[in-house]
């Protein structure tokens, strides 16, 4: 089967002001951010189920593939001031990556006998100009 994936997300992130302690103590300011990704893409799984050495083991492989973009890759500084001195100053932050490319295998087993326990393993691979990522996940659902 072949499943189109359109989807919106926005996050929003609050950071609460802070002291950070050190050789040179810092008041960090508040700090707060969004971040508006659209992604487009596919999932391929096959619409059968395969029977896994006569086991009674069914399982049904997932191929993935999505373009991510970012709307505002662009962030703010995030600025301090020194604890007991009249000056201020501000980290920059690295630019988040506009666009991506996310490629995934998936695979999902489960016995004929206790249908309702599932078990999924996944890797997903994420690609950018300057950032890789890569994810190894594992999930058992339990149905009741």
């Amino acid at each position: 089967t072949w499943t189109p994936i359109l989807a919106y997300q926005r996050t929003d992130y609050d950071q609460d002001g802070y002291l950070h302690n050190g050789i040179l103590p810092k008041q960090m300011r508040t700090y707060d951010t969004s971040s508006d990704l659209i992604s487009l893409g596919a999932t391929i799984a096959s619409a059968r189920q395969y029977e896994w050495f006569n086991r009674h083991l069914a399982m049904i492989p997932e191929f993935r593939f999505r373009w991510l973009h970012e709307l505002s890759p662009e962030l703010d500084a995030l600025a301090f001031d020194y604890v007991g001195a009249n000056e201020s100053s501000f980290v920059s932050l690295r630019t988040r990556e506009e666009n991506l490319f996310e490629i995934g295998l998936g695979i999902d087993f489960w016995s004929w006998h206790f249908y309702a326990t599932k078990f999924e393993f996944d890797y997903d691979y994420l690609l950018g100009e300057e950032y890789t990522e890569h994810t190894f996940s594992g999930k058992m659902t339990f149905q009741f």
